[in-house]
């Protein structure tokens, strides 16, 4: 992690709607609800909170049985600005927690906590999944347009293996079920063995869009492409099978 924390088995909790965020990664947060807000004052800049991840974005007001067992404590920058009342937070992943029970619910949740220890490894299984996911990855962006070829390069140099699950994590189109079961896991090589399989995905969705775009492109006829479209749309649908209605989307 790059520094040594002193944990206290109770900590602010801050719950957000949509989204699981992972150690490792700096991302910004609009916060305006009164309990968020008071569980970002809580603790400070530049101090600890744990950020918890809604089951059903629509509750206004969370306990801990509305939030996904596993979070990340995160570190809070000096928050930017204040506007309407809320303020706009930016704060940086340092580990993995499981959340155990409520301490106390106001102003604002005070949970307590257990660490979630990573488990690094350097073994033949290790590099051979890291190898791997760098191959997919990479596979990905140079079929993207969107994606920089910088990236490839970036994801080579990241450290270890913990980091490199991680950044691909949070940039992958996954469901919140799917990000929390990779948060919870604690061994880097099991999250790599699992995105592999969410990778495999975006490759063949990617090689679909790239050969539909360059077959779309050979032909001026507007009925010719709508057939090819259709034609492509169900290959996909095909590709990631009939059941999985959210991925087919």
């Amino acid at each position: 992690m790059g520094e040594d924390l002193i944990l206290r088995e109770v900590m602010p909790l801050l719950p957000v709607r949509d989204a699981v965020v992972f150690p490792g990664m700096t991302v910004p947060l609009a916060v305006g609800r009164a309990g968020s807000l008071a569980a970002l004052d809580a603790a400070g800049a530049g101090g600890l909170l744990v950020i918890g991840t809604q089951r059903d974005p629509h509750i206004e007001d969370p306990g801990l049985e509305e939030l996904y067992e596993y979070a990340c404590l995160r570190r809070v920058v000096p928050d930017a600005d204040t506007r309407g009342g809320g303020k706009q937070a930016i704060v940086v992943g340092l580990l993995r927690v499981r959340l155990r029970d409520t301490e106390s619910a106001s102003p604002h949740l005070r949970v307590r906590i257990d660490a979630i220890e990573e488990h690094e490894s350097d073994d033949p299984e290790s590099r051979l999944a890291r190898q791997r996911v760098l191959e997919l990855a990479h596979r990905v962006i140079d079929l993207r347009d969107d994606y920089p070829n910088e990236w490839k390069q970036g994801l080579s140099e990241l450290p270890n293996a913990s980091m490199l699950a991680d950044l691909i994590a949070s940039n992958l189109p996954l469901s919140p079920e799917q990000r929390i079961d990779l948060l919870a896991e604690g061994r880097p090589v099991a999250r790599l063995t699992l995105l592999t399989e969410h990778l495999e995905r975006e490759v063949t969705i990617a090689e679909t869009q790239r050969s539909l775009q360059d077959r779309t492109q050979e032909t001026e006829d507007p009925a010719q492409r709508e057939r090819l479209l259709r034609r492509r749309m169900r290959d996909i649908q095909a590709e990631l099978g009939e059941s999985d209605l959210g991925q087919q989307e």
